[in-house]
């Protein structure tokens, strides 16, 4: 990117042209082929045009080729109103190709980030599973209240985790079925998964179990008098919010005082979550205010006089293990300071709600606390 300057960019769009070179190469070396488009123009808005080079792509197609688009204009985007429909772009052209090829059109303008949007249109480049269908169970055993967390209906892409959470009530090993279409094709897989195959987590699936069957509660209505106290008694217990309850959330700024020691009556803590199985680490802790927030969360992050920072990384994870913020700090501090997160990832994007996971990396251990942001 360094050697482009102004005077190799076009004042038009090259598009056609570039499909029909993609077309060419595909046509010469196979019988099936995917073109990817990552574009932001807008020349093709008309239909006209759009609709022209629509005719010219099949006039010249002789594969089985497949189209998926990933548009990133967002700004000084002009419209047109076709068939009682407003399109933004390219946004004819792009829904009908990929709508005929069989391909995905995912648009920056929808709520991606530049790194979202391309993970998102290379998934589907990947493909995905129809009519998928994940069945655990135990040997000695059996599992129930299952929840998928990360599946659009019944669909699956091949290249994103599949990530489901339930209860069971016996001891491994796990039997795992996995059951679906793939292009055409019926499957069926099975496997066990032993014990020793199985890391122990911390409290936030347990948040994530109880947030689904909360929700799933909910979808029932609050006419029975038996769901509402489910929902509110589970709420208050395992402190998820739901429609029914709130939680006080100290502001030290406007005299609330907040313990960092103390303990709740379940035996868990109320801020902090840290591991204390070495001594080097007994004075590092970690603590946020407020939490859940809306705004923005302070993370206090309290260092021994002794400790180095140097090689300690402070990052903020999704509930898919996916990093979303990481920041940057100078090494030099000690004692006790602050990190200030505005709910923001790395692009500056606004993240969604819900929960996140603040993690301190050391060479000795890591550290954690759980971050809940509220829109």
């Amino acid at each position: 990117f360094a050697n482009i300057t102004t005077a190799n960019l076009a004042n038009y769009s090259n598009l056609p042209s570039l499909i029909g070179n993609a077309i060419d190469f595909i046509n010469s070396r196979s019988s099936r082929g995917t073109i990817l488009i990552v574009s932001n123009s807008d020349e093709l808005m008309n239909p006209e045009p759009a609709n022209e080079l629509i005719d010219d792509i099949f006039d010249e197609i002789e594969s089985d080729i497949t189209f998926h688009v990933a548009d990133f204009q967002n700004q000084n985007i002009s419209y047109m109103y076709i068939g009682n429909q407003y399109y933004e772009g390219n946004q004819y052209f792009y829904n009908n190709i990929t709508r005929m090829t069989g391909g995905n059109f995912y648009r920056i303008r929808d709520g991606y980030s530049y790194s979202s949007l391309l993970e998102k249109t290379f998934q589907g480049i990947g493909g995905f599973i129809s009519t998928f269908d994940l069945y655990t169970s135990l040997v000695g055993g059996f599992c129930y209240g299952r929840y998928n967390i990360n599946l659009t209906g019944s669909s699956a892409f091949l290249d994103a985790p599949i990530f489901q959470v339930g209860k069971f009530n016996g001891s491994p090993p796990f039997r795992i079925e996995m059951n679906g279409v793939y292009e055409g094709t019926v499957f069926s897989k099975n496997f066990e998964i032993d014990e020793a195959m199985i890391d122990d987590s911390d409290t936030t699936l347990i948040k994530m179990w109880i947030s689904r069957y909360i929700k799933e509660l909910e979808a029932q209505g609050s006419s029975s008098n038996n769901i509402m106290s489910e929902i509110i008694n589970t709420s208050i217990a395992n402190r998820v919010l739901s429609k029914h309850t709130a939680f006080i959330c100290l502001e030290p700024s406007l005299g609330g005082q907040v313990c960092y020691d103390c303990r709740d009556d379940g035996g868990g803590p109320t801020d902090v979550e840290t591991d204390d199985s070495t001594n080097v680490n007994d004075d590092f802790t970690l603590a946020a205010y407020p939490n859940p927030f809306n705004n923005q969360t302070k993370i206090q992050i309290n260092l021994p006089s002794s400790f180095s920072n140097e090689s300690i990384s402070f990052k903020v994870y999704n509930i898919l293990g996916q990093v979303v913020k990481t920041f940057e700090i100078d090494h030099s501090m000690r004692g006790t300071f602050e990190l200030v997160w505005d709910g923001r990832n790395d692009y500056g994007q606004n993240v969604s709600s819900g929960i996140y996971i603040f993690v301190a990396i050391t060479p000795q251990k890591t550290h954690s606390v759980k971050l809940q942001m509220i829109k």
